[in-house]
């Protein structure tokens, strides 16, 4: 993040921002959405609540606004690597664009720098691409200590178990034909052959997955591409995300 991010100003139109992205992260490496916590302008802001998130892939995705009051994630200062996230207490959620629907429907893979407050306990939504009140794309804290689980299908997880959760780490996961892959830090990655696409997306979250099922922690930032990345991709990615 810190790459890219001492390039861009108020000024950085988004064709220099995506050219400034992609010769960070990898080219070819553009994701098809960006959000990220380490400076005000990547964000809409009132006092410390945060209430839109602005694409900085460049491709026009940004977040709708929260205007829940009660619902705003918090920008926290100086949380990982020195930089800003934002704090969920567990009520707090963020709308991505129906622009992004679509994204679950194909191959993709999710990036998350991301934290949860306590170990173990109820599950932690993190990104739910929702048909109806059930996260159909997934991303969560499980309810088993050091478990993160993802999934591209109706019910069946790829889990990642053996985390520090509570830690910020990058968690990431991916959908490439029917194989759902899962890992945490570019450790262990754990797969099978569950995974299903829909059609038929009609809200997404970040900080949520099924309804009801939320954040208790903090994310840095987020990436989602409507691909799956090759594992130097995803190395390129990660590092990226961590600097």
């Amino acid at each position: 993040t810190m790459l890219a991010s001492a390039y861009y100003n108020t000024r950085t139109s988004n064709a220099e921002l995506v050219s400034m992205t992609a010769r960070t992260i990898g080219i070819g490496l553009n994701p098809t959405v960006r959000y990220a916590t380490d400076k005000n302008e990547y964000m809409t802001l009132v006092g410390t609540a945060i209430t839109q998130y602005l694409d900085l892939s460049g491709n026009g995705n940004d977040s709708l606004v929260q205007a829940t009051g009660t619902a705003r994630p918090t920008l926290a200062q100086a949380q990982q690597n020195g930089l800003a996230t934002a704090t969920h207490d567990g009520t707090d959620f963020i709308n991505f664009p129906a622009s992004l629907y679509t994204i679950a429907n194909g191959n993709n893979t999710v990036m998350v720098m991301c934290k949860r407050d306590t170990e173990s306990g109820a599950a932690n939504g993190i990104i739910g691409f929702r048909v109806g009140t059930s996260a159909y794309l997934n991303l969560q804290y499980a309810t088993t200590a050091g478990t993160v689980q993802y999934r591209n299908a109706v019910s069946t997880n790829a889990d990642s178990p053996g985390n520090t959760n509570t830690n910020y780490a990058i968690l990431a996961g991916s959908l490439q034909g029917a194989t759902q892959r899962t890992g945490v830090n570019g450790g262990v990655t754990v797969s099978n052959n569950s995974g299903t696409r829909s059609a038929s997306v009609d809200s997404a979250y970040l900080g949520s997955g099924s309804s009801g099922i939320n954040l208790t922690g903090g994310i840095g930032e987020v990436m989602i591409w409507n691909s799956s990345l090759t594992t130097g991709q995803r190395q390129a990615a990660r590092y990226f995300l961590w600097y």
